[in-house]
């Protein structure tokens, strides 16, 4: 283990010695040269990805990133109902700590479950939402990029360096459920290399809608979800100098959040107390350099994070629960690659160190965690390949047993693709990954809800595909269609209980997950300034227990997964700023509980959203406006037993832009 520890840094070092000896003055200096045009997307390299822009997000329903990747095939979305209910992603049947969260290009982490709730996160600021899975179109990216099975990237908005002045923009967002959500944002120019963007929000609903109960051979009867209020103020700061080929940026984001926890709705009993605090803060400074054909980036980031649970029925001798959990993150990441012809060599190193302090706990946990990566890239006019080998070592300095625990996981990537000819945009493309997952401190050690004997979760992946684009008169076709199979060993479960904070955790021995996504667009251009677009995503996935031949779940669906989903988009724009736009998401049977008897089914349920917006021009002001219906038909469903979701809202939003 030391000595191949010792040559994966031993390659770092060599590569940075290479970076300073480039350190040369350049013999030919070119002057910069602006280009603008409209983003070209063409078909994809050796890694699926799936990308969502500013103008498509813009047009969809809802306001956050879980309603923006019901979009992409092979994606679940957990959604356990209402504007403050947790949402979590899944993708091709694994948990939803193996989708790492990046946030312009910074990993994101949350005290509250150990799972990014995308609910949180609001596209309203929003550039470019895109899913990476099985490694990285950019072989540019720090190690625990490569230690995640898939990456969910959301690029915010950056300082527009084009425009010499200052500019803002501001809105109000409005609809059901009390929904008053204010933003605004303004960039400003601080000197012909340096620009700020200071962005603020605010968003305020009681959260309570009707729902239906069925309840066999009885009548039907309708209740009120409650419990689910939601205040969440948030700040974000974005500072970047430029400076030739150095830049060098610093980002804040402060959010609060205090919200009801609605309860699992059982025996008609829909009442609920809990309620819990989320405090988050945190930070990044970065530094880009680029000499030659070298490039590499120094990320310091630190996260502060306090979660304070509150449940006044507990049943105990104080006659309430209490509680309040401090989490704190150090990451420091340096990254170091360079392009040689048709070659690409990465070396990261990123270190890690997680501390948690809860005064009810009997210890406080520490992790240290140190990834090393070296990955290489290749590419011709027909073919094209990335390998990478990650190697992370991870020590947990206290645990339950009150010995140390050290993990020395090795994870190679590999990817391969083929164009079918030399001028076709056809690609035939085959991924395979490994994937570790430490159990987060929420899962071990938060009280009521962690398995201290919680084993590390390990997954091996293949995925072989077909990905191609077309041109037919005014129509432009591109799709992209994957198998894939991953084997599962020590899968950790999480189930919630009584309500959003209370879970059970545990392991399944083994799981074997097959499946196949496909994905289609088609834009169109109509007669007279109208354009069609259209996609169509559909995602086949079989996830079943494999642990122990003699369980009678054995070879049974994992809970909450299904087999179908279906998801259709289309949106018809005028050239002169008008658009409507139809969603439609089709879910299919799922089972709560191990054994896929009738008994433990929850039916599959379908929704209908309608938006429709225009540009305007008022006051002087460019603005544009958005009108939303969702679940237009009011289905009601559940994606998670006895946690119903809202029927049918609407929304109103405004923004406005100060140029």
């Amino acid at each position: 283990m030391r000595r191949s520890t010792l040559i994966m840094l031993f390659f770092h070092l060599l590569l940075a010695m290479a970076v300073a000896r480039a350190q040369q003055p350049d013999t030919l200096s070119l002057q910069e040269v602006e280009v603008s045009g409209q983003r070209i997307r063409t078909t994809q390299g050796s890694i699926p990805v799936q990308r969502l822009d500013a103008l498509q997000l813009q047009h969809l329903s809802g306001n956050s990133v879980a309603d923006a990747i019901r979009h992409f095939a092979g994606v679940h979305v957990k959604d356990y109902g209402g504007i403050g209910g947790l949402k979590t992603i899944q993708v091709r049947s694994l948990g939803a700590q193996h989708t790492g969260v990046f946030v312009d290009g910074v990993p994101m982490t949350d005290a509250a479950t150990g799972q990014i709730d995308l609910g949180r996160l609001l596209i309203d600021l929003a550039d470019d939402l895109s899913l990476t899975t099985g490694g990285s179109v950019e072989l540019f990216q720090p190690a625990r990029w490569y230690s995640q099975a898939s990456a969910l990237a959301l690029q915010t908005i950056s300082p527009d360096f084009a425009h010499q002045h200052s500019k803002a923009r501001a809105g109000l967002r409005i609809g059901s459920f009390g929904l008053i959500q204010p933003f605004a944002m303004a960039d400003i120019r601080v000197s012909a290399h340096s620009r700020a963007q200071l962005a603020g929000r605010y968003l305020k609903a009681h959260g309570t809608y009707p729902f239906l109960i069925r309840n066999g051979q009885q009548n039907d009867e309708w209740a009120t979800r409650s419990n689910a209020d939601v205040h969440n103020p948030g700040l974000q700061a974005k500072v970047i100098h430029q400076n030739g080929r150095h830049t060098l940026d610093y980002g804040a984001i402060f959010d609060h959040n205090n919200r009801g926890l609605p309860g699992a709705v059982t025996f008609y009993n829909p009442q609920a107390s809990q309620r819990l605090a989320n405090t988050d803060l945190s930070q990044h400074i970065r530094w880009n350099a680029r000499t030659g054909s070298w490039r590499q980036q120094l990320l310091l980031r630190h996260a502060l994070m306090h979660l304070h649970y509150e449940d006044p029925d507990f049943l105990n001798a104080q006659g309430h629960l209490e509680q309040n959990y401090r989490q704190q993150e150090y990451y420091l990441s340096h990254t170091i690659g360079t392009e040689r012809g048709a070659y690409r060599f990465v070396a990261a190193n990123d270190l890690t160190l997680n501390t948690l302090d809860a005064k009810h706990l009997t210890l406080d946990p520490r992790r240290f965690s140190w990834h090393q990566l070296v990955a290489a890239g290749w590419q011709n006019s027909r073919w094209e390949s990335t390998a990478h080998l990650l190697w992370l070592h991870a020590f947990e300095l206290e645990s339950a047993s009150g010995n140390p625990i050290s993990h020395h996981p090795l994870s190679p990537g590999f990817s391969l693709a083929w164009r079918t000819a030399a001028h076709s945009t056809s690609k035939i493309r085959f991924v395979t990954k490994e994937a570790f997952r430490l159990p987060g401190f929420n899962d071990l050690y938060y009280n009521i809800v962690g398995n201290p004997v919680l084993k590390p979760e390990k997954a091996t992946m293949f995925s072989l595909g077909w990905a191609a684009e077309a041109h037919r008169q005014d129509h432009h076709f591109r799709w992209q269609l994957d198998v894939f199979h991953h084997q599962l060993r020590d899968k950790i479960i999480a189930i919630p209980t009584k309500n959003l904070f209370v879970w059970s955790m545990r392991n399944l021995g083994k799981v074997s997950a097959s499946g196949a996504e496909m994905s289609l667009n088609m834009n169109s251009k109509l007669s007279g300034q109208w354009q069609l677009n259209q996609h169509l995503s559909y995602t086949f996935q079989r996830a079943v227990d494999r642990s122990s031949p003699e369980s009678p779940a054995y070879g049974h669906q994992i809970q909450y997964m299904p087999l179908h989903a279906l998801n259709w988009f289309g949106q018809a724009s005028h050239a002169n700023g008008m658009w409507v736009a139809l969603n439609a998401y089709f879910n299919s049977k799922r089972y709560y509980l191990p054994e896929n008897t009738t008994s433990n089914q929850l039916p599959a349920w379908t929704t209908l959203d309608l938006s429709l917006g225009s540009s305007i021009h008022k006051l002087g002001l460019p603005a544009q406006v958005k009108a939303e219906v969702s679940n237009l038909l009011n289905a009601q469903y559940e994606v998670i037993r006895s946690f119903p979701m809202p029927g049918r809202a609407f929304h109103l939003t405004l923004t406005a832009h100060i140029e």
